[in-house]
């Protein structure tokens, strides 16, 4: 598994926290409760972190939080 590096860590958060409030109100949608929606979030990041060296900038990023 590549781990992505420190210059990563700042493109996926530039890329990611703006994400991050209407991908748990989804997730709140889905759930309907409070923390079942942020472990699902947390998830998805943790997920989406581990594989972001396999991100090519120009691509939908959006498409790599869905659920």
């Amino acid at each position: 598994m590549d781990v992505p590096g420190d210059n990563d860590r700042e493109r996926f958060e530039a890329l990611a926290m703006p994400l991050a409030r209407p991908l748990y109100g989804l997730a709140l949608r889905l759930t309907r409760r409070s923390d079942d929606a942020s472990d699902l979030v947390q998830e998805t990041f943790l997920r989406a972190y581990r594989t972001f060296a396999n991100f090519r900038p120009g691509t939908n990023a959006k498409a790599r939080f869905s659920f």
